[in-house]
C-alpha cells in the first residue's frame, strides 16, 4: 500500500483503521507512508504481518511480490501495475492538475483492469470490502486477463520504431 512518493494522510489513517481487521483474515501488509507522514505521526510498531517503511526506492521489487497493490493513480504507477499485472485498488489524488489520476484510473476500470476507491469514498469499511471481493479468484484471473488484453508491452519499442521513421 503506498500513498504515492509523498504519501497520503488520508490512505495511511484508513490503513492503520482496518489493520487489526486485515491482520486478522490473514493479510500481510507493507505500508509505505511518506517521509513526512512517518516523521511526523506515531507510527505502530511492525509485527509479523504489518511492516511500515517512510519510504522505498525498490518498490517494483515490492509489487513484483504483492499479491495487491493499493496505489495512488499516477502515469507511471499504472505503467507499472499493467506491465507486472498486479490486481490493485487505485485511490486517485483528488489533489493534481486537472483530475488526472483519477482519469488515469478510470481508463483502468473500464476496461475492468482495476478498481477505483475515490478518495471522498475512502473508508476503513470500504477497503476491506473492496479487498475481500479480491480473494474472487475468478474475478482476479478476469482481471489479468483484461490488463493483458490493454497493456502492451511491446509499447516502447513501437515508439521507438515511429520516432525512428519520423527522424
Amino acid at each position: 500500500m503506498v500513498g504515492g512518493s509523498r504519501g497520503s494522510t488520508v490512505i495511511n489513517e484508513v490503513i492503520f483503521a482496518a489493520k487489526d481487521e486485515l491482520i486478522k483474515k490473514g493479510y500481510q501488509i507493507i505500508l509505505i507512508t511518506g517521509k513526512k507522514y512517518y516523521e511526523e505521526h506515531d507510527i505502530p510498531k511492525d509485527s509479523e504481518n504489518f511492516k511500515i517503511i517512510s519510504f522505498t526506492n525498490q518498490l517494483i521489487e515490492l509489487m513484483k511480490k504483492a499479491s495487491l497493490v493499493i496505489s495512488r493513480s499516477g502515469a507511471t504507477t499504472l505503467s507499472e501495475i499493467l506491465g507486472l499485472r498486479k490486481i490493485s485498488i487505485l485511490i486517485p489524488s483528488p489533489n493534481v492538475t486537472n483530475n488526472h489520476q483519477e482519469k488515469n484510473a478510470d481508463v483502468l476500470v473500464k476496461n475492468k483492469c482495476a478498481i477505483m476507491i475515490k478518495e471522498n469514498e475512502l473508508t476503513k469499511e470500504l477497503l476491506v470490502k473492496q479487498i475481500e471481493r479480491l480473494n474472487d479468484r475468478d474475478f482476479r484471473f478476469h482481471m489479468v486477463l483484461n490488463m493483458i488484453k490493454v497493456g502492451d508491452i511491446h509499447a516502447r519499442e513501437k515508439f521507438i520504431k515511429e520516432m525512428e521513421m519520423v527522424l
